[in-house]
This record gives structure tokens, sequence and C-alpha cells, in this order.
């Protein structure tokens, strides 16, 4: 399973991929819960600073999940967000909290 996860404008989250899921981070006072069967999560924040969408996690030791984080330039009008590309070889759950 495979998902991607990007800033949208300025208040906008999107995930998408094998899953999809969109929803409003205003204030970046949300985050992401990534989770699989049995029983693994990564935690992703998102956050928006000097116009630019930064993400991070804390899933550099899972095994059989990949994690791919392409980081925005500064100073690139048409580029505002960072992008991770999260892959796994169970199926993956994803919800929304509140930081």
């Amino acid at each position: 399973m495979k998902i991607e996860i990007t800033g949208y404008s300025d208040d906008l989250i999107e995930v998408d991929g094998d899953l999809r899921l969109e929803f409003d981070n205003i204030n970046s006072d949300k985050g992401l819960i990534v989770s699989n069967k049995r029983g693994e999560s990564v935690i992703v924040d998102l956050d928006f600073i000097d116009g630019i969408w930064r993400i991070t996690h804390n899933g550099e030791n899972l095994p059989n999940w990949t994690f791919e984080l392409e980081k925005a330039p500064e100073n690139d009008d048409d580029i505002y967000t960072d992008k991770l590309t999260i892959t796994s070889l169970d199926k993956l759950l994803v919800a929304v909290y509140d930081k």
C-alpha cells in the first residue's frame, strides 16, 4: 500500500494514493497517525512555516515500511510543500489528530 502526504494551499492537507483524505489544518494544529494491522504506527507532523508545508515523521525504524521525504526548496513560488511517500506491505489506516 502506498500513500503520499502533501500540503495544499495554506490551510489544507491531502493524502493521495491507495487512500484519499483531505482536511483543514489552518493553524498547523493537526497531525496524522498512520498505522497497520500489526499495531505499528507513525506520527506525521505538518507545519506551515514561512509559506511552506514542512512534514516530519517518527517512522525511521519500522520494518516493512519505506519513507521518502522530498523537501520543498526555500524561496520557490511554485513548490510550497514537502511530500512524504509512505509504502507498506500491509494495508494502512490514516487518522487525523489534534496536537
